[in-house]
C-alpha cells in the first residue's frame, strides 16, 4: 500500500460545498436557564435575614480560625515545595544503567 503526497483534485464540475457554523439554540438557552439560577441564589443570600452574616463575620474572624487558616497556607506551601523539590530531575546525578534524558 502506498500512500500519495499529492492531494486528491476534484472534478472541476462540482460545486463547493457550502460550510455553515454549527447552531447551538439549546446551549444559550441552557446558559440563561444557569444564569437566573445563580442570580436567584446570590439574591437569596444576600437578602435572607436568616443568614446573620454579623454573627457569621464574627465566627470566621475569630482568632482561632484565622490559625488554623494560617497553618493551612503553610503546610500546603511546604507540601508544593517538597513536591517540586523531590521531583525535579537532578541532570547530573543518574543511577548506573539508566539513560540521560
Amino acid at each position: 500500500m502506498s500512500v500519495s503526497a499529492h492531494p486528491r483534485l476534484r472534478a472541476p464540475d462540482q460545486p463547493v460545498p457550502k460550510i455553515v457554523p454549527a447552531r447551538h439554540p439549546w446551549r444559550w438557552v441552557g446558559i440563561v436557564v444557569v444564569l437566573v439560577l445563580v442570580a436567584q441564589f446570590v439574591n437569596g443570600l444576600v437578602t435572607n435575614p436568616g443568614w446573620d452574616w454579623a454573627t457569621f463575620a464574627r465566627f470566621f474572624t475569630a482568632k482561632s480560625v484565622l490559625d488554623a487558616v494560617v497553618v493551612t497556607l503553610e503546610l500546603t506551601l511546604y507540601g508544593t515545595v517538597i513536591g517540586f523539590a523531590l521531583g525535579m530531575p537532578k541532570s547530573g546525578i543518574n543511577p548506573p544503567g539508566l539513560p540521560k534524558s
